[in-house]
């Protein structure tokens, strides 16, 4: 397997980076690419990277299977890319050796979790002028996010807290 470096701007030191089975891939307004994996230079990029004011699609891409790929279409006027890992716990009981006592083992699997967020801004008409500066209005923020589950089955909510291992 290929491996992927970064070079932390922090230390100024190049650290290897495991791929990730889910990756992320942006394109750009312009058609340009730019990958969390790039296998043509073996970087790696970290999300913060991503120049949100000029993102079309983003997509999450299976490494061991490049064809299946999930696409979220993105406006960015108003709507910006999420993503996010979440780490998943699961408790199993098992009867231990003697029959007689549980044993408790735990169980840990990642979610990919990615979306977007929409922003809209209010806006206020008096007989066709807008006087929204007049108010302290706040803009209403949306998001949705979608969970690439351990079986790769996808989860859409606009509540991330809600998603547990059990829900797949």
């Amino acid at each position: 397997m290929q491996t992927f470096t970064y070079k932390n701007p922090d230390t100024g030191k190049n650290e290897v980076v495991p791929q990730e089975r889910w990756c992320w891939e942006v394109v750009y307004l312009n058609e340009h690419v730019l990958k969390q994996f790039d296998a043509s230079d073996g970087s790696f990029h970290r999300f913060g990277e991503i120049d949100l004011s000029q993102v079309h699609i983003f997509k999450m891409v299976n490494r061991d299977d490049p064809k299946k790929t999930y696409q979220v279409l993105i406006n960015p006027s108003y709507m910006k890319p999420i993503h996010f890992y979440r780490n998943l716990k699961t408790v199993i009981e098992v009867l231990g050796k003697d029959g007689k006592t549980t044993v408790q083992n735990e169980l840990f699997s990642r979610a990919y979790v990615f979306g977007y967020e929409e922003t809209y801004h209010p806006v206020i008409n008096n007989n066709g002028k807008d006087i929204t500066s007049q108010f302290k209005l706040k803009a209403t923020v949306i998001k949705h996010f979608i969970f690439i589950m351990p079986d790769d089955g996808l989860v859409v909510t606009d509540d991330s807290e809600k998603i547990e291992l059990a829900h797949v």
